[in-house]
């Protein structure tokens, strides 16, 4: 799943910086490293679960800095819910993956940088 996300958005030439995390511990340790404007997260994940993430990511005040979509295979709309509880406004986006809403995620963070900068 990882390599399709990699080939996609390598595809579409956008000026961005791709980080992939294997399980959930190596992507909180990445977000430490690395300040994302855009994580994508699965909520299915080896060790920790997304909805973890999310808490953990909450509580330290990292969502103020980030845009997060998450991604499900879940019922959506139960998901929906659960994200809400732990922070509203948060995008759930139902698998099969919509890459093309992703893409217009990214390209609105592109303009928005270009119209700051």
């Amino acid at each position: 799943m990882q390599r399709l996300y990699a080939l996609t958005f390598r595809n579409w030439g956008l000026p961005i910086e791709l980080k992939q995390a294997t399980d959930g511990y190596q992507g909180l340790l990445e977000l430490g490293q690395f300040d994302p404007e855009l994580l994508v997260l699965d909520l299915n994940l080896p060790n920790i679960d997304g909805f973890s993430i999310i808490q953990a990511l909450e509580q330290q005040g990292i969502l103020e800095q980030m845009q997060l979509v998450v991604v499900t295979a879940l019922n959506q709309g139960q998901v929906q819910r659960r994200v809400d509880a732990l922070r509203p406004g948060i995008e759930v986006l139902p698998k099969p993956i919509p890459f093309q809403r992703i893409r217009e995620r990214i390209e609105e963070i592109l303009t928005a940088r270009e119209v700051f900068s």
